[in-house]
């Protein structure tokens, strides 16, 4: 949601449960740039096509390149304890972003997806 600056969580779980359970959707789902309105969208954007197009093993679409990561480091807020579980467990395209979110926080495990 642009007008609060806060990520419309549920939607992107579900557009990650899509490319899960239909892989060959990859490309053209992450071919197009999105247009978020802030640095921090354009990166979480930008990291989760990174890591779709790695679990696909084909080329991240050349948007994400043109992403410029993020200055100052964005995590969810937590307890110290719970932060360091989330950095244990932040994809590597996350990190290289500048985003500290656990995995499970976009992607659930498949036989909890439903369809």
């Amino acid at each position: 949601d642009g007008a609060t600056g806060e990520p419309d969580w549920t939607r992107l779980r579900s557009f990650a449960d899509q490319i899960t359970l239909h892989p060959e959707w990859t490309a053209a789902a992450i071919a197009d740039a999105p247009s978020p309105d802030s640095p921090f969208m354009s990166n979480l954007l930008a990291a989760i096509a990174e890591k779709l197009a790695d679990d696909a093993k084909i080329q991240p679409p050349d948007w994400t390149k043109r992403t410029v990561a993020l200055e100052s480091r964005w995590e969810a807020p937590a307890t110290p304890r719970r932060r360091a579980m989330h950095a244990e467990n932040t994809p590597a395209q996350f990190a290289a972003r500048g985003i500290t979110l656990p995995k499970r926080a976009i992607w659930r495990d498949r036989e909890l997806i439903p369809g």
